[in-house]
C-alpha cells in the first residue's frame, strides 16, 4: 500500500504525539520554575509570595489532586473491584497521592499560623 504525504505528514493545526509531550514538559518546567521563585521569595518574607502558595499550592493544587478520585466517587466508585485489581505501581500512585495530599495540608497550616520570621523581626 502506498501512502501519499497527506497521510505521513500531519494537517495544518494539528501536532505530533511527540510534540505534544515537549510541549507540556516546557510548560511544568516553566509553571516548576515560577513555583520555585515564589518559594525562595516566601522564604525570605514576602507576605505576597506567601498568599499566592497558599492559594496556587494550597487550593489550586490540593483540586486538582482530588479532581480524579472525586469524579471516580460520583461515577459508582466500586472500591472492592479498585483495591482488588489494585498492583505494585497503582498502590505506589496512591500512597504517594495520600503522602502528598497530608504534605500540602500540614504544609498550607503553617503558612496559615507560623510566621517564624516576622515574630523574630526579620525583614529583607
Amino acid at each position: 500500500m502506498e501512502r501519499t504525504s497527506r497521510q505521513i505528514e500531519p494537517s495544518f493545526g494539528q501536532t505530533d504525539g511527540d510534540e505534544q509531550q515537549d510541549a507540556w514538559t516546557r510548560r511544568r518546567l516553566a509553571v516548576y520554575a515560577v513555583v520555585a521563585l515564589f518559594i525562595v521569595q516566601f522564604a525570605r518574607g514576602r507576605e505576597w509570595a506567601r498568599l499566592f502558595l497558599i492559594v496556587g499550592l494550597g487550593v489550586v493544587g490540593t483540586a486538582s489532586l482530588l479532581v480524579e478520585p472525586v469524579m471516580w466517587l460520583f461515577d459508582g466508585a466500586d472500591f472492592a473491584a479498585y483495591f482488588g485489581a489494585l498492583d505494585g505501581p497503582g498502590a505506589v500512585i496512591l500512597v504517594s497521592r495520600l503522602v502528598h495530599l497530608v504534605a500540602v495540608v500540614v504544609g498550607v497550616a503553617a503558612m496559615l499560623t507560623m510566621r517564624p520570621r516576622k515574630a523574630a523581626g526579620i525583614t529583607e
